[in-house]
């Protein structure tokens, strides 16, 4: 963002706040971290698994503990059933990470075919495979 006191056609740079030591430090990390990553791909997609099948459990916790919070509401009983089928789903996937891991990545590949598919910026025979990225 530019300054709004400076004058037009000026840009005005501002150094970060913290030493550029924290950035090369935080560079460096990631690369470690990347490198872990390829080198042990098969834990970090079963731990990876294991975590959104924790926050499917959390998230349906919170979810039926809000619809009793809230008993007159239209929709209590489809908030409920919501709320059981987020626990019930994450337990699954907790339970069998390997298979989660499978219908994760089978649910994420149908949500992006159904999107470039169906929306203007997917897949063009007219434009080409890159049309959804303006090129």
């Amino acid at each position: 963002m530019s300054d709004p006191t400076a004058s037009a056609g000026v840009t005005a740079y501002r150094r970060p706040r913290t030493h550029w030591g924290w950035f090369v430090t935080l560079g460096i990390l990631m690369i470690l971290l990347g490198a872990f990553a390829w080198y042990d791909i098969i834990g970090l997609t079963l731990t990876g698994t294991i975590f959104i099948g924790a926050a499917l459990l959390v998230g349906g916790v919170f979810q039926i503990v809000h619809a009793l919070m809230d008993r007159s509401w239209g929709g209590f009983l489809l908030q409920v059933l919501a709320g059981i089928l987020y626990c019930i789903g994450g337990l699954l996937i907790m339970r069998e990470p390997v298979d989660g891991s499978f219908v994760i990545t089978l649910g994420l590949a149908i949500v992006m075919i159904g999107w470039c598919s169906r929306s203007g910026t997917g897949i063009s025979p007219a434009r080409g495979c890159c049309c959804w990225a303006g090129w």
